[in-house]
């Protein structure tokens, strides 16, 4: 039986998900796994056995776990997964990615034509795949209320480049008055907080004309 060797990694060279960079205490565990090919390096232990080829390691790998299969080769039987390993000695494991959610802090400046505003929020998402996160937050500017159901759609980070993300929105406006509105946003996601810029268009209603807002901030979440 070969010796395996694993440790724990706070995030793959590959970079981490979007959703686990939003909510880094909900990000998957991953395991650099390493098979030695060598037996011994102790002297009291008999000399070490090399292989003149890479030898084949099958792994029987629990449900709840998912690997690359560019470095795996799998077979489904009976309910359970047999990954070979496709040559080399270092693979990733990784288990499959769960339901990423929690609560979102946001605060800087709300634009509507020469008038700034503070921009507050505060909300509750959710992701069940990587590259997207689902929100509902209520926003204000200490005079409206509105609350916001949207979607983002993100990047992996990429070495020093943390995760962008790009979404849509459908603000309705509660107070003073009922009014609902469309939005478009962006981000740069790093863990814990985030910059967040958008601009929202109310069309015209009941009288009053088309409102055109935009806000910029900083959203922290957990």
């Amino acid at each position: 039986m070969l010796p395996l060797s694993q440790r724990r990694l706070g995030c793959s060279l590959s970079g981490y998900p979007f959703a686990e960079a939003r909510h880094p205490l909900m990000q998957r565990e991953i395991f650099d796994v390493q098979f030695d090919a060598s037996i011994g390096g102790v002297v009291e232990d008999p000399p070490p056995v090399r292989y003149e080829r890479t030898p084949t390691i099958d792994v029987d790998i629990p449900r709840s776990w998912s690997l690359r299969r560019r470095t795996w080769h799998l077979e489904q039987a009976r309910r359970r997964t047999l990954a070979r390993a496709r040559g080399g000695q270092s693979y990733l494991l990784a288990t499959k990615h769960r339901v990423a959610h929690g609560p979102v802090l946001g605060a800087g400046a709300r634009f509507r034509g020469r008038e700034v505003r503070p921009w507050l929020r505060g909300g509750w998402e959710f992701s069940t795949v990587q590259f997207l996160v689902h929100t509902v937050a209520v926003e204000s500017d200490l005079r409206r209320i509105s609350i916001v159901p949207s979607t983002e759609i993100g990047s992996r980070s990429l070495l020093l480049v943390p995760p962008l993300s790009v979404g849509v929105g459908v603000p309705v406006r509660l107070a003073p008055h009922v009014r609902p509105g469309a939005r478009v946003f962006g981000g740069l996601n790093s863990r814990f907080v985030s910059l967040v810029g958008g601009y929202d268009v109310l069309p015209r209603m009941r009288g009053r004309p088309t409102e055109h807002v935009g806000f910029l901030g900083l959203q922290a979440s957990l």
